[in-house]
């Protein structure tokens, strides 16, 4: 976390809460995993992504307000909640889209973007902490508001540009739509 480097441990935390910060994310993972699974079976997979993407952002810019310990475990656990939903969403999309084979590829390079934010994150996070803390908004404010209004606007693109599945492309002709299924349903035979 670049969280102590941007001042929130002088403002907010005495250091052995940070892990709370952490682990509270994981608890509401592992109790809403189920549910959100079964609501992926029964709704538009890309709509559904796309609300809690619009809400993870929400909860994270929300974190600007937080005045305690209290208050910024209870927007992790929101934002665990809400992040839950990412890793079954995932899976789905790629088993419509990809052949069995192309799969694997597909989830390495979800993982490969995890080390890529951590990089990018690490820079933005020096950047944000050179605003310092006497402004009215501090910088592990500015940084909370930045990123999760980012994900809001991420969020309304994937609701509008991500198809729920191949068949619903708008990019895609009626005959591509069907030949991506043959190749798909192919690929599961062999």
């Amino acid at each position: 976390m670049f969280l102590p480097k941007l001042g929130v441990s002088d403002n907010l935390l005495i250091l052995q809460e940070f892990s709370w910060l952490t682990t509270c994310i994981y608890i509401a993972v592992l109790f809403v995993e189920y549910p959100t699974n079964w609501i992926i079976q029964r709704v538009p997979v890309a709509k559904y992504l796309s609300a809690n993407i619009i809400l993870w952002g929400i909860v994270l810019a929300l974190h600007a307000t937080a005045t305690n310990f209290t208050t910024l475990v209870v927007c992790r656990t929101f934002l665990g909640i809400f992040e839950a939903v990412c890793q079954p969403a995932f899976l789905i999309m790629s088993s419509l889209w990809y052949k069995r084979d192309e799969q694997a590829q597909t989830v390495t390079y979800w993982y490969v973007m995890n080390g890529a934010q951590q990089i990018v994150g690490g820079l933005l996070a020096y950047c944000f902490s050179l605003l310092g803390n006497e402004r009215s908004i501090k910088s592990y404010q500015a940084i909370f508001i930045t990123y999760g209004s980012a994900s809001v606007l991420w969020g309304v693109f994937v609701l509008f540009w991500l198809p729920d599945s191949p068949m619903r492309a708008k990019c895609f002709s009626e005959e591509d739509k069907v030949c991506n299924s043959h190749r798909r349903i192919h690929s599961r035979k062999a």
